[in-house]
């Protein structure tokens, strides 16, 4: 486990380098490294793709830099790192929804706040696989991988953004296997996953990849309460 911390001032990623030390779970070990520059996070993380990578992201830049676009790349080269958004002026974060992130911390940080936000980070990557079996062989997937997931038939497609794979188990199943916190039934054949939303409109979902899940119109009032639980929470 790695542990990034971007911030344009380098006493300043010094300090949140060491408070995230002093603040992992008991028992966790992670090298930790900084960087001053969105375009040097990308190089440090496009290294090892694969890696499990806490980062710990300023908002706000110099130049042409933008705390939002840097962890929307992060999102697309290495979907399974998890994002901390640290900012000092929280009238910056309206587009904060626009990148999956796992918590905000603001400047100065709460010592609490960063233990709570590193506990869910880890934990992130200690949990959350779903098993399958195809041909008689089984399989994980990321539960936070998965976009959404249709039942068409009697086959389920679960729908990711590098691949769709092709299970007997029904929605129901799967949902037991997951976050009910994080995972909604949209619609009787659509089961979503809220972290990957962008957008919710009253007949659908609009996913990171662009693509459009059916809401049932029945649904919509509750469908819309929880997501923007969900978006809350997050805050």
């Amino acid at each position: 486990m790695t542990i990034l911390v971007c911030d344009d001032n380098p006493l300043h990623g010094k300090e949140i380098a060491r408070q995230a030390l002093q603040a992992l779970p008991t028992g966790v070990h992670a090298a930790i490294t900084t960087c001053v520059s969105g375009a040097q996070a990308l190089e440090s993380i496009q290294k090892d793709v694969e890696a499990q990578w806490i980062v710990l992201l300023d908002i706000i830049f110099p130049a042409n830099e933008d705390g939002i676009q840097i962890a929307q790349e992060i999102n697309r080269i290495a979907p399974h790192a998890q994002i901390i958004f640290i900012t000092g002026d929280m009238t910056k974060c309206t587009k904060a929804g626009r990148a999956e992130y796992i918590y905000f911390l603001t400047k100065p940080i709460d010592e609490q706040d960063l233990q709570y936000a590193l506990d869910k980070a880890v934990k992130k990557f200690s949990t959350g696989r779903l098993f399958f079996e195809q041909k008689g062989a089984g399989f994980t997937i990321r539960a936070s991988d998965i976009l959404y997931v249709e039942r068409v038939g009697r086959r389920s497609y679960i729908h990711t953004r590098k691949k769709e794979y092709d299970v007997a188990e029904k929605l129901k199943a799967i949902f037991e296997q997951t976050d009910h916190y994080s995972f909604v039934f949209s619609h009787k054949s659509y089961l979503v996953n809220l972290e990957h939303v962008t957008a919710i409109t009253p007949r659908d979902f609009v996913m990171v990849n662009q693509e459009l899940v059916p809401i049932s119109h029945p649904r919509y009032p509750e469908i819309k309460q929880r997501y923007m639980e969900y978006i809350r929470r997050k805050l």
